[in-house]
């Protein structure tokens, strides 16, 4: 499975579409900073749904209090990072591969597969809002990908 090319793909869709305020969502307003969480969110759902690829969306935070998620595959944990770049020590805008000493910084305080992060009563996109909000930007994503 080529992650780094549905990655990139996922990614120039946000982007064009955000270019053409075609997102619903106000996480996306500054994508990818402060996106990351929401990003994952799109991205696990999408690997699950049309790649049949689990992941588990991973939070971390560093030292200074910087939060990040990213997502790694099962069972080859694969890093798919497409909000890395909000960081000025990141490699690039986007990383995929293997773990990366960049990962170093940040303190994982938790970590779900895409079927945990669905059904969990605890999870922060509760607010039927945003799960609205959402739905919308996956469906706009989703026609974005298929129409290319």
């Amino acid at each position: 499975m080529n992650y780094k090319l549905i990655a990139e793909s996922f990614l120039n869709a946000i982007i064009a579409l955000k270019s053409q305020n075609r997102l619903k969502s106000r996480n996306l307003l500054y994508f990818p900073r402060g996106a990351c969480c929401y990003t994952c969110d799109l991205l696990q759902r999408y690997l699950f749904e049309q790649y049949q690829i689990d992941s588990y969306a991973v939070w971390g935070q560093r030292q200074n209090g910087d939060t990040h998620v990213w997502l790694e595959s099962i069972p080859d944990k694969i890093i798919i990072d497409i909000t890395i770049g909000q960081y000025s020590d990141a490699p690039s805008s986007m990383y995929v591969g293997p773990y990366y000493r960049f990962y170093d910084e940040f303190n994982i305080t938790d970590k779900m597969s895409y079927q945990e992060n669905v059904s969990s009563s605890n999870h922060y996109l509760e607010k039927p809002r945003l799960e609205l909000d959402k739905d919308e930007d996956y469906s706009s994503i989703l026609n974005y990908l298929h129409s290319k």
